[in-house]
């Protein structure tokens, strides 16, 4: 059991390399970190605008 990016770099080891699993699964591993990124955009532009009134 492996975790998404360990999963890529195994596969980018073969000798055929399955480029339909390989692009779902770099989809499949963005999709959390983009999730996170809109629900959190406001607290971040806010963050960084805080700190440059510093």
């Amino acid at each position: 059991l492996y975790t998404l990016p360990v999963a890529l770099a195994l596969l980018n080891g073969q000798l055929v390399v399955p480029y339909p699993v390989v692009l779902a699964m770099s989809v499949m591993s963005i999709i959390p970190v983009l999730l996170i990124f809109i629900f959190m955009q406001r607290q971040l532009i806010q963050g960084i605008a805080h700190t440059g009134l510093k």
